[in-house]
């Protein structure tokens, strides 16, 4: 009973999770007053914004800060 509790008790990482503190290419431009950026991270596409709310452009590496909700929140590198 022990053994199953401990297993339970673990925080399992998700998809998103395992990405905090790896680096991609901005895919689309990052503005965060329109709405807009994409991030590549790993062959996937991630909507995102900026953390410090400035624009980011198009090919600039950033850093994967956190998650909020289905977003990356991204700062550049």
């Amino acid at each position: 009973m022990l053994r199953h509790e401990y297993r339970r008790s673990k925080h399992i990482k998700t998809n998103a999770e395992v990405l905090i503190g790896k680096r991609g290419t901005v895919s689309v431009r990052i503005d965060n007053s329109v709405n807009q950026g994409r991030v590549a991270i790993d062959g996937d596409d991630w909507k995102a914004v900026s953390l410090t709310n400035e624009v980011i452009d198009t090919g600039i590496k950033v850093e994967f800060i956190k998650l909020e909700s289905i977003i990356l929140i991204v700062k550049p590198v």
